[in-house]
């Protein structure tokens, strides 16, 4: 395809204003249907000039917001930032240049700047509700975006309201009900992703895949697919790792059982063994009472030692038993 400039003037002059979702709309589809020409440059000088060679008035906004699509697409963020710079001042106060703006501190990773980003996403959103302004309340481009950064905040663990959440979740499907697109479903996504939500997640993604226009955004959400996969399996390894945990632990309360228990036997074995050697007319009556004790005893030491109530019913009989020996023992020599 080449580069026609009475087709792109044409495209410019029947283009609706800002006010609607048609207005990004169209121009994102001019630039991917065109990518090559931008690859090439020309489009680029010829929308560069236009900028260059007027007062940059608002009738000149597409130029501005054509340039912003490429740039976001390339991920320039340098030349996206210079754009931002040499134009705040023609265009600060519409919302497609504060959600440009917001879009450009996304990129900076930085706590700062995503709570500079949520906050140009929150003014977006109070500009196309102010009824003063012709902006459409329902332009879902604005509530996809603030969930979007909802969505970076939380990925990055940074602390959120839950309203602010709450909120996120209300835009975008209040978006998937307006408009079916690819990028709603994935931003939906990623937020069941951060809430472990990961067959939803998967779901979406996948759907995304196959209605998506642009292949070229393939990639990314193939990514996030990955990742929705690593994070299954690593709950699922932490989950197995603490079930082992306690198996462990577990044994390792029965083993302290078994060493008290066998250690009291020996124990009494040996005064046993003395008892009916030096005093055989009592013997037995002392073994029972020692006998008794001994299971007491295990039975206290098995509550000291348990972190949960599993063995009760057992060490309550254990117990019972030992005191019915000590009681029998007052009765045997009579």
């Amino acid at each position: 395809m080449s580069f026609d400039e009475n087709t792109v003037l044409q495209f410019y002059n029947k283009l609706p204003d800002d006010s609607t979702s048609s207005f990004s709309e169209l121009i994102t589809d001019f630039v991917v249907e065109n990518i090559s020409l931008f690859y090439k440059g020309e489009i680029i000088d010829f929308i560069s000039k236009k900028l260059d060679s007027t007062t940059n008035e608002i009738d000149d906004f597409p130029y501005f917001y054509t340039l912003v699509v490429f740039y976001r697409r390339m991920r320039s963020n340098t030349e996206l930032k210079k754009l931002i710079d040499n134009n705040e001042q023609f265009y600060g106060k519409k919302p497609l240049f504060l959600f440009t703006k917001s879009s450009y501190e996304l990129s900076q990773n930085t706590k700062k700047s995503y709570e500079t980003a949520l906050s140009l996403a929150e003014e977006c959103i109070d500009i196309i509700n102010d009824k003063e302004n012709n902006y459409d309340p329902d332009y879902p481009g604005f509530y996809n975006h603030y969930a979007s950064c909802v969505a970076a905040y939380l990925e990055q663990n940074f602390s959120i309201s839950n309203e602010q959440k709450k909120l996120a979740y209300e835009y975008i499907k209040k978006c998937i009900k307006k408009c079916n697109r690819a990028t709603y479903y994935i931003t939906l996504a990623r937020l069941e992703l951060i809430d472990n939500n990961f067959e939803d997640s998967n779901a979406h993604i996948l759907y995304a895949i196959d209605i998506e226009n642009d292949r070229a955004r393939i990639p990314d959400y193939n990514d996030l697919l990955l990742k929705v996969e690593y994070k299954k399996t690593i709950n699922e390894l932490m989950s197995k790792s603490d079930q082992i945990t306690n198996i462990l632990n577990d044994n390792k309360t029965n083993i302290l059982e078994y060493l008290a228990f066998f250690s009291g036997i020996i124990a009494f074995l040996i005064s046993s063994g003395n008892i009916a050697v030096n005093n055989p007319e009592i013997a037995m009556k002392l073994i029972l009472v020692m006998l008794g004790a001994l299971l007491i005893g295990f039975s206290a030491f098995t509550l000291l030692i348990q972190n949960n109530n599993k063995k009760i019913l057992s060490v309550i009989i254990t117990t019972i038993i030992g005191i019915i020996l000590i009681i029998m023992s007052n009765y045997w020599l009579n």
